[in-house]
């Protein structure tokens, strides 16, 4: 599948029934059943299964760490990604494939605690700064040619600096 997921049609699959209804069909649900929960399309987003799916960011000098503990409060399941007291840049992302083309909400669970180098949540060309504390961040944006690319990483950031973040979510607004 290229490395992309969702290139193959399923028939099971929200994403592909919805490029087959009718638009009288889909503008009925955009008015009684949006946003759609579209994070089933999301593989593995929560990391309960390790890394799987998730492919390291281009540049990279680092690996994310896999972490069971409970020092991040907003993880969901028992696992979060980590990377904590190394110099470098890293992060994770993924790749979704033919998504019907319109308005998106990504969101992440995410923490920074560092004030050198920079984490940020991305989706796409729409970035946002990850900051001290833990929060649910958001990205809005328009996806048109079916492709949605997202993640978080940290650039440059020194050692004792800690980087961790869970729960990816996608919601479909309309298009």
């Amino acid at each position: 599948n290229n490395g992309v997921a969702g290139n193959n049609f399923d028939a099971d699959s929200s994403c592909d029934l919805w490029l087959l209804m009718p638009a009288s069909t889909r503008d009925h649900l955009w008015d009684h059943e949006l946003p759609a929960d579209f994070t089933e399309h999301i593989i593995n987003p929560s990391f309960e299964d390790n890394q799987n799916g998730w492919q390291q960011i281009e540049g990279k000098t680092i690996d994310m760490y896999h972490q069971n503990n409970n020092s991040f409060g907003m993880k969901n399941g028992g696992w979060y990604l980590e990377q904590y007291n190394t110099n470098g840049t890293y992060g994770v992302q993924q790749t979704l494939g033919t998504l019907p083309n319109g308005y998106y909400k990504v969101t992440v669970k995410a923490t920074y605690n560092g004030n050198d180098g920079k984490a940020v949540f991305f989706a796409n060309n729409k970035v946002v700064e990850i900051t001290d504390g833990v929060k649910e961040l958001s990205i809005i944006l328009e996806v048109t040619d079916g492709i949605l690319t997202f993640g978080v990483k940290g650039v440059e950031v020194e050692a004792g600096k800690w980087l961790a973040f869970d729960d990816f979510r996608l919601y479909y607004f309309s298009n």
